[in-house]
């Protein structure tokens, strides 16, 4: 029997092998059901739609995720605090609302610092050359 997980991030980059620096093979979306093929430590071999790859686990959920906050299943899988975390995210509209009362405030940094995009072989260069590993993963 399949076991499957969802998506609990906004999109997550399903790699070539178990590294944040490996390649980005696709990506899924948001409460996508994915199934589970094995696990490698903080890794997870996922197949979706006939594609298969590796996702950090932190990127998938056993729960059922749903966009409709008013379903059985969202009400059922989700406590009360998960709800209320997520409510308290960065998004446009709590943007909107903090520039409208602070108008002196700047997101241009933030925005710059957000589309920052570094291709893995140059990260990979950059953390051999200062000895850095990610926890759990050898370069």
């Amino acid at each position: 029997m399949s076991e499957f997980r969802y998506i609990q991030v906004k999109s997550a980059d399903i790699r070539s092998a178990p590294s944040f620096l490996s390649q980005r093979r696709f990506r899924v979306a948001y409460t996508n059901k994915v199934t589970l093929l094995e696990t490698r430590g903080s890794w997870a071999n996922v197949s979706y739609h006939g594609n298969a790859g590796w996702v950090h686990q932190s990127a998938i959920s056993t729960r059922v995720i749903t966009l409709d906050p008013n379903a059985a299943t969202a009400r059922a899988q989700v406590s009360d605090d998960e709800i209320s975390l997520a409510g308290k995210g960065f998004n446009k509209e709590v943007e909107n609302t903090y520039r409208d009362t602070h108008g002196d405030a700047g997101f241009s940094d933030v925005d710059k610092a957000e589309a920052i995009r570094l291709d893995p072989a140059s990260l990979a260069k950059f953390m051999k050359a200062g000895g850095l590993t990610p926890q759990g993963e050898e370069i």
